[in-house]
């Protein structure tokens, strides 16, 4: 009996400390997000230009529950956050878009390479070649990076990279602006990016909002985005497929080639060539609708 509770206290002691961690990193933040621009030691990145861009963001019908898309009657027209969970929340404060890579950011030749393998408190960088981060308890925050490797991140990210091969097993919140991103997974808290090309995005337990921008003429695209448990906003994107979504689905200016498994509201402005077992209605406005749909809700299809 008395190794049982000694086991049950230090189990509740870990995880208080955690806890306790997790939230003082938090309120080292300012309201929108970081510090970051207010330290002298990291630069502050397009927001000067873009201080209120932001994506569009469904809002929910009155009355909802919060994981409705917006009233159909607006064509696609969002500009708020409709999800009223904490990810949310934190999607509508901080998930300011700033911008494609431009000469604001570019990083110097004199950048080192950089490995941080444990680190305990805020970690914050001006600018550098290659990062390497992995088991961090803090917030962390990249002015600048030519390629940027992401694991076991134990408190907010703001990432500029030009290149993130792998982000995995993030606890909270992320916001990361790049042009090439790799494999991004086992994510706990809200993500926000703004990017040219994702190759695949799984396993995130909350809300994930991405914008796409083109890069040498070409128009932003996603590979594979499955296995989130939230809500999905995506804007000027192409996507390969989606599958496996526990909120609704949002995807404006963009084509999607597959769409499967999702218990929510799917709303396209553009264009998608198959769904399956979509349990929510269907709103398509584009030029023309599905090519096949498969045991699927209501299909609205509003031609534009």
């Amino acid at each position: 009996m008395s190794s049982m509770f000694q086991n049950v206290t230090w189990k509740v002691l870990l995880f208080t400390g955690i806890f306790s961690l997790l939230f003082f990193s938090y309120q080292n933040c300012s309201e929108v997000g970081f510090q970051s621009t207010q330290d002298p030691t990291v630069k502050k990145i397009g927001d000067v230009d873009h201080p209120d861009e932001e994506l569009e963001i469904p809002v929910p019908p009155p009355g909802s529950e919060g994981s409705q898309p917006p009233p159909i009657e607006n064509g696609g027209g969002d500009d708020d956050d409709g999800d009223g969970s904490e990810g949310g929340r934190w999607l509508r404060a901080n998930c300011r878009i700033f911008g494609s890579p431009r000469e604001e950011w570019e990083v110097s030749s004199q950048a080192r390479d950089m490995n941080v393998n444990g680190h305990l408190g805020r970690l914050a960088i001006d600018e550098v070649n290659r990062l390497s981060v992995d088991r961090l308890f803090g917030a962390l925050i990249v002015g600048a990076a030519n390629q940027t490797t992401l694991k076991n991140i134990f408190g907010i990210i703001r990432v500029n990279s030009f290149v993130i091969p792998t982000a995995e097993n993030m606890l909270t919140h992320m916001r990361a602006n790049a042009v090439t991103m790799g494999e991004v997974h086992d994510l706990f808290g809200a993500l926000c990016l703004s990017t040219h090309s994702l190759d695949s995005l799984s396993r995130a337990l909350t809300a994930v909002k991405i914008r796409g921008w083109e890069h040498q003429g070409v128009k932003g695209s996603v590979n594979r985005i499955e296995r989130v448990a939230g809500n999905i906003r995506l804007k000027d994107l192409d996507v390969g497929r989606i599958e496996r979504v526990g909120g609704y689905v949002s995807v404006h200016n963009g084509h999607v080639d597959e769409i499967r498994h999702v218990l929510g509201v799917v709303k396209i402005v553009g264009s998608v060539r198959r769904l399956e077992d979509v349990r929510g209605p269907i709103h398509i406005f584009g030029p023309h609708p599905p090519e096949e749909v498969v045991n699927s809700g209501h299909l609205f299809f509003h031609q534009r």
